[in-house]
């Protein structure tokens, strides 16, 4: 989606400069006909992120798991390699969402070892090795 602003100001510019507001998902749209024969339209959209967080039911097509990724060694055997939580969410930005690299920032997600980011539980939680 993309503002216009007349410019009567400059004429080193077009006569509208338009400027990127981001990029958005049709979630509503609706025609009306108006008796002065004129058009009405509206159009209700919602961040790129609502197909990853389920607002608009967004899905997978297909199985995916998310947490781990395969490689195979010089023998040809799989190794499962299991993914850190900050490469999981840079995964689905990048792929699912389609965001440009230099777009994520991702702080506060340590790139090894177990991360909790809030317990709200009111039961002491423990952790084995």
């Amino acid at each position: 989606m993309y503002i216009g602003s007349q410019n009567d100001i400059n004429t080193l510019y077009p006569n509208i400069v338009w400027f990127k507001q981001g990029l958005y998902v049709i979630s509503g749209f609706n025609k009306t006909y108006n008796s002065d024969g004129t058009i009405s339209i509206s159009i209700n959209g919602q961040d790129k992120m609502a197909l990853l967080n389920g607002t608009l039911g967004g899905h997978f097509l297909s199985e995916v798991n998310l947490g781990t990724e395969e490689v195979y060694d010089k023998y040809n055997n799989v190794i499962v390699n299991k993914l850190p939580i900050k490469t999981i969410l840079r995964n689905l930005l990048l792929v699912f969402a389609k965001e440009n690299p230099e777009n994520i920032i991702i702080n506060d997600l340590e790139d090894y070892g177990w991360e909790l980011w809030e317990y709200r539980g009111d039961k002491p939680l423990y952790l084995f090795y």
